[in-house]
């Protein structure tokens, strides 16, 4: 499940809904000389980004209401399932933790005395404990180095996003 978040959210965050630091420097420039086709024409050919999302709740809508739900929109898509993340990574851990010990305190009941005496049960129980809490620390380390680089690029589009807006002077009052 947590392969399938942290996929999900690559692909939106980095592949979908992302616009290049040039593309917006370039679109800051023509907003700012005043030239809205090319910016038009530009959210038509890449729909699904942010950006574009923004220009066109603001040119073809011309609201300033729905370019403010769009922005409050695009800021709660931005970070959604990152909770999700931060949550698996503190559960895997503990719960890594748990079964560890649940699997050394079952493994003494399992085997019998003579079984104790040759410590074979202690040798299969401790490779479980220590699988056990091997896959809640990689689960729990997979999610933190996942936010670490996904928190990042969901505060760039959400920071890109707002520049747009202010550069087309409809975000008065967005804060």
């Amino acid at each position: 499940m947590v392969t399938a978040v942290i996929g999900e959210r690559v692909r939106v965050l980095y592949l979908k809904a992302a616009t290049s630091d040039e593309a917006v420097r370039w679109l800051l420039r023509a907003l700012d000389d005043g030239e809205r086709e090319p910016a038009r024409a530009w959210a038509r050919a890449l729909p699904s980004t942010h950006v574009a999302r923004v220009l066109r709740a603001s040119i073809e809508d011309d609201d300033a209401r729905d370019l403010r739900e769009t922005l409050l929109d695009l800021r709660a898509e931005a970070g959604a399932r990152l909770r999700l993340l931060r949550v698996s990574a503190t559960l895997a851990s503990t719960l890594g933790l748990l079964g560890g010990i649940l699997a050394l305190a079952g493994g003494a009941k399992r085997a019998g005395l003579d079984a104790l005496r040759a410590g074979g049960a202690e040798r299969t129980t401790m490779a479980e404990a220590l699988a056990t809490m091997a896959i809640g620390v990689a689960t729990s380390a997979l999610c933190f180095q996942a936010l670490a680089l996904l928190r990042p690029a969901a505060q760039k589009l959400i920071v890109q996003s707002e520049q747009i807006a202010r550069a087309l002077g409809d975000a008065d009052g967005l804060r």
